[in-house]
């Protein structure tokens, strides 16, 4: 890793961890913050020389999101975060990676939620916290 690398990283591990605190406590992620985050990540990948094969993926992560956001599984906030976790290394061995991270995470939260409050299934979960979860493993390990 490079020193603009590292300085990226961390200013979107502190973006991701303020905005999974920010869900956590109001079950809201303000616009600001999560496209904030998804530019910090796409401008650091076009400046450093993305190619075609980077645009090519992050098109399929973007559909991707927007699938999941149109079944209903997440809200918009979630979906705009989760892009910005895909848009830092939208490659699809890292995209999977994040998917399943969010998948574990997301369910133990799910599961959590339920039990300790034992209320509708219409109920909206605190996602953010597992998509910024997600990407911080994502970001840091691989």
């Amino acid at each position: 890793m490079n020193v603009s690398s590292i300085v990226a990283s961390g200013l979107l591990s502190l973006l991701w961890i303020a905005l999974a605190i920010q869900d956590i406590r109001t079950h809201k992620l303000d616009n600001v913050g999560t496209l904030s985050a998804f530019a910090l990540a796409l401008g650091f990948q076009l400046g450093d020389s993305a190619g075609g094969a980077y645009l090519l993926s992050l098109g399929v992560c973007i559909a991707v999101t927007l699938a999941i956001y149109a079944t209903g599984l997440i809200g918009g906030g979630d979906a705009k975060l989760l892009l910005s976790v895909l848009a830092w290394r939208p490659v699809m061995e890292t995209g999977i990676v994040a998917l399943v991270c969010l998948a574990v995470i997301g369910g133990a939260v799910l599961i959590w939620s339920r039990l300790r409050h034992q209320e509708a299934a219409s109920r909206r979960y605190p996602l953010g916290g597992a998509i910024s979860a997600a990407g911080l493993i994502v970001l840091w390990t691989l």
